[in-house]
């Protein structure tokens, strides 16, 4: 009988996992940043190097961006066992220092300490939500994430 159930619960766990990947839902995978040579079309500074996660390479070159990148560079890289090509010319940027995108913020769930330039993308916990958790209450609210005791119920015949 215990095997019987050890199999069970095996067998469940196997089915939500497999249930996860088909809703979409995965692990966050570390991003890959490399160091991109950014054409700015200012007379003054026409070039910054700036180091970012190849996610911003890929919707800056296939969504369109901020404006044109046909005139950035950076090196090949690769990423999950995939060989990208790289793009232009590196020497533009030789002798410029590297700004860093990321997440400045240490409070941040995703806090970069080498970042040099705050990108706005940090991330936060879920604030707390106090209120009543119980379906059964009058005054249920879904979004609580603390009891509070303020559940009200109906009265009793």
């Amino acid at each position: 009988m215990k095997a019987k159930k050890a199999f069970l619960i095996f067998a469940l766990l196997f089915l939500m996992v497999g249930m996860v990947g088909t809703l979409g839902v995965s692990a966050k995978k570390e991003t890959l940043k490399i160091d991109v040579c950014h054409a700015t079309s200012s007379a003054t500074n026409p070039y910054v190097l700036v180091n970012v996660s190849i996610n911003s390479v890929e919707t800056a070159q296939n969504v369109g961006g901020h404006g044109s990148h046909a005139e950035d560079a950076w090196e090949p890289y690769t990423y999950d066992g995939v060989d990208y090509p790289g793009q232009g010319d590196m020497s533009n940027c030789d002798d410029l220092p590297i700004d860093i995108l990321g997440c400045m913020d240490p409070l941040a769930l995703n806090y970069d300490p080498l970042a040099t330039i705050d990108d706005g993308s940090c991330e936060y916990p879920p604030e707390d939500i106090l209120g009543c958790m119980d379906p059964l209450a009058l005054n249920y609210d879904p979004l609580a994430t603390i009891d509070d005791g303020s559940c009200e119920y109906p009265p009793e015949d």
